[in-house]
C-alpha cells in the first residue's frame, strides 16, 4: 500500500514538474545583406582586401596566391549580416546556429568571425571591420558533406547590443557556400521564457490602444515590419484587425 501511495505521489510529482518546464521557442533568420570582400588584383595586388561584390548564387573564399612576382589568384572573404533574433524580455538564449551549405571546395578549417553592427548595410569598409575587428572568432570544420550547423557563442545573443549580426567566412583552401533560396546560410537561435511580446502594441506601451491604431494607420501601404503584424509584407486591413481585434488585450 505504501509503495503504491509513492508511486502515486511520484506521478504526480513528474506530471506537476512536467507542466513548469518552460516552452522552447526557436527563430529563424535570413540574411539581409551578403556579399564578397575581395582583393582587386587590377592593380597586380592579391593579398590586399580593397574591393565589394555583392553576392547572387553562391560566396567563396581563399587565399591570395602569387608566382614569381605574379598575382595567380586574389583573396576573397564571404560576408553576410543578419538582423538580431527579437528575443521576448527574460527569456534565456539555450543553443545559437548558423547552418551553411556548402557548395564547393575539399574538407578543411575556416574561421569565422562576428560582429555586432547597427546596420543591414555592407561594403568594403564595414566587411573589413568585422574581418579584423571582430567581437568573436572561431574555427569551423566544413566536411564533404554539404549541410553545416555550427555551434555560435549564446552569450553573443544574450547581450546583444547591435540590431545587427555581421558575419564573415574565411580559408585558405577555396571554400564556396550557397547563398540562394533554400540553402542560403541561416540563423536558428533556440530559447526558453521571457515574456512574449503582445502582438498589437507596437508603441509598447503595454496595451492595444489608440496609439498603436495611429501608428498603423500612419504607416498604411507601407512594408514597415515594424507595423506589418501578419508578415504579409504590407501594412493594410488585416494588421488593422489584428490590432482592434487584441483592443487592450494584453496582460
Amino acid at each position: 500500500m505504501t509503495a503504491r501511495i509513492g508511486l502515486m505521489a511520484f506521478s504526480a510529482l513528474v506530471s506537476l514538474g512536467t507542466s513548469l518546464v518552460a516552452a522552447q521557442e526557436q527563430i529563424t533568420v535570413s540574411p539581409s545583406a551578403s556579399g564578397r570582400l575581395y582583393a582587386n588584383t587590377s592593380f597586380n595586388d592579391c593579398c590586399t582586401l580593397d574591393a565589394w561584390s555583392t553576392a547572387s548564387g553562391s560566396i567563396w573564399t581563399e587565399t591570395c596566391e602569387i608566382m614569381g612576382g605574379y598575382c595567380m589568384g586574389g583573396k576573397d572573404v564571404a560576408n553576410w549580416v543578419f538582423q538580431m533574433p527579437d528575443i521576448p524580455a527574460g527569456a534565456t538564449i539555450l543553443t545559437a546556429r548558423l547552418r551553411m551549405n556548402k557548395q564547393s571546395g575539399g574538407p578543411g578549417s575556416a574561421t569565422i568571425y562576428l560582429r555586432e553592427v547597427d546596420s543591414a548595410s555592407l561594403g568594403t569598409s564595414s566587411a573589413l571591420l568585422t574581418y579584423t575587428a571582430s567581437d568573436h572568432s572561431q574555427s569551423a570544420y566544413f566536411s564533404n558533406t554539404m549541410g553545416h550547423s555550427i555551434n555560435l557563442p549564446a552569450a553573443l545573443f544574450q547581450n546583444a547590443q547591435g540590431s545587427h549580426l555581421a558575419l564573415a567566412v574565411y580559408r585558405a583552401s577555396t571554400l564556396s557556400i550557397h547563398n540562394t533560396g533554400a540553402l542560403a546560410p541561416v540563423l536558428e537561435v533556440t530559447y526558453e521564457g521571457g515574456t512574449p511580446p503582445c502582438l498589437g502594441d507596437v508603441d509598447g506601451d503595454g496595451q492595444v490602444g489608440g496609439g498603436d491604431l495611429a501608428l498603423i494607420l500612419g504607416h498604411w501601404g507601407s512594408s514597415n515590419a515594424d507595423y506589418d503584424l501578419d508578415e504579409s509584407g504590407l501594412v493594410d486591413g488585416a494588421d488593422l484587425a489584428l490590432v482592434l481585434g487584441r483592443w487592450e488585450d494584453c496582460p
